[in-house]
């Protein structure tokens, strides 16, 4: 199996020759001091972060696109060994000069002795109360002052809200500066808590039939009509294309936009009564003979799911229509990208973008599903 990652970095050029500890990197995207490299000749690998860089010998900060860029390394790599940039460090830094936005928040803090101090947050269209562990003592001496408030409170970077405003309404109270701390985590905490609550979704029970599974014995495929690219029902006759019809799916084909990859959710369907069930179009063979050797081993029952052979995927809908002036309804066209030919239709005013032709086979087990072109 594969033992290391594809995501080696992007490829910035190539080993040229090596002078006593250094390499010579001609490059192809510029090279900065503090930069992260990989470099690698198939069996082996080496990675590092450029605390120092080289040019003609001379010491640099960066060393442009074209030119050869000189780095310490203890391993040897043979001329055209590729090399890889993992770290950029001056993309970092224009990241870290992105403003973070933060929400701006009104705050009221009442504070009375012996009693739980108390918050009150608002900002547009939403208002929060929150009251506290923390309990303000009568001051003996100093009672706190505004200012020491603000100054410790006043704490909000780290967090999702800016302090647009801070009310103060407090008697002669104390509480040390910790306590102030904490009470500003506890309310941040709260408040995060009391927001994120409004968006959580609510379980309902499912209120459908299950059916009991018996033996798939059917050896015949089946053909069908592309489904219309436009229907709000989400309702394509026997055919049931995406989630919003799995509760219609009573004696109806499960079409491979459903993305079944796994025996559980094969059998989740035949259980809600689907009669045939076309498999994600994302496994190879090995991928699904376990799903019917899994069925077979927790079910007790065999299947023979249906797979895509003839017919080509719609891989995008527009509805923009960028190629509207150019197609008519109903006909076929090829679009071409870097030598690869993608189909091309209009339907009901949307256009299609369909993918190459492909020669699919039928796994041993398995049914085809054929598409019949509209």
């Amino acid at each position: 199996g594969q033992k290391k990652p594809n995501h080696l970095g992007i490829p910035i050029g190539e080993v040229v020759y090596r002078k006593d500890k250094y390499l010579g990197i001609k490059l192809k995207e510029d090279l900065h001091q503090f930069d992260g490299i990989r470099l690698s000749d198939g069996d082996r690998e080496e990675g590092m972060i450029l605390n120092f860089l080289y040019e003609k010998g001379r010491l640099v900060s960066s060393v442009s696109s074209g030119k050869i860029a000189e780095v310490e390394c203890r391993e040897s790599f043979p001329k055209g060994s590729p090399v890889y940039k993992t770290v950029d460090v001056s993309l970092q830094e224009e990241l870290s000069a992105v403003p973070s936005r933060q929400l701006p928040l009104n705050v009221k803090i009442v504070l009375k002795a012996d009693k739980p101090a108390e918050i009150t947050a608002s900002m547009e269209g939403y208002s929060f109360t929150f009251t506290s562990s923390i309990i303000p003592q009568k001051a003996l001496n100093k009672p706190l002052s505004e200012e020491n408030i603000r100054k410790h409170f006043d704490h909000f970077k780290e967090s999702a809200y800016e302090l647009s405003s801070l009310e103060i309404s407090s008697e002669d109270v104390f509480l040390p500066v910790s306590s102030i701390k904490e009470m500003r985590r506890e309310f941040l905490a709260a408040l995060d808590e009391d927001r994120l609550s409004s968006f959580r979704r609510t379980v309902r029970e499912m209120n459908c039939d299950f059916y009991p599974l018996e033996d798939e014995t059917e050896t015949r495929g089946i053909t069908i009509d592309d489904i219309s690219p436009v229907n709000p029902e989400n309702n394509y006759g026997d055919i049931i294309a995406d989630a919003g019809g799995l509760l219609k799916g009573k004696d109806r084909t499960a079409y491979y936009t459903l993305n079944i990859t796994n025996s559980y959710g094969y059998e989740f369907l035949k259980r809600l009564g689907f009669k045939d069930i076309c498999l994600s179009t994302e496994l190879n063979e090995t991928a699904i003979r376990k799903l019917i050797e899994g069925y077979m081993k927790h079910t007790g029952h065999s299947c023979s799911p249906l797979v895509l052979h003839e017919g080509r995927r719609v891989l995008m809908y527009i509805k923009a229509d960028p190629f509207g002036r150019y197609m008519k309804e109903g006909h076929d066209y090829v679009l071409i990208d870097n030598g690869r030919e993608y189909g091309l239709r209009k339907r009901e005013g949307i256009s299609e973008i369909l993918e190459e032709e492909k020669e699919r086979t039928v796994p041993e087990g398995c049914r085809p599903l054929d598409i019949k072109s509209i």
